[in-house]
């Protein structure tokens, strides 16, 4: 798979990612320490103008209770 068709197929993991930590009673402080993320990046992920590493979406996904599955 190439790089952009990658991040592309990523991009609906954000949106939900996204919607469950603006749902949730995490604050962005919160989510920062968790994932060892600056604030301005979070707060950039939460506009939709920045994504989150693989490994920063596992743990955001764990931390609000879900779980990222990889399907062919």
């Amino acid at each position: 798979m190439e790089t952009r068709d990658m991040i592309m197929s990523m991009a609906p993991i954000m949106n939900d990612l996204r919607t469950a930590a603006k749902a949730s009673s995490l604050s962005q402080a919160d989510i920062c320490r968790a994932l060892g993320l600056s604030r301005p990046h979070v707060s950039q992920f939460y506009a939709g103008t920045k994504g989150l590493s693989v490994a920063a979406s596992e743990k955001l996904a764990a931390l609000l209770g879900l779980e990222i599955v990889a399907r062919p």
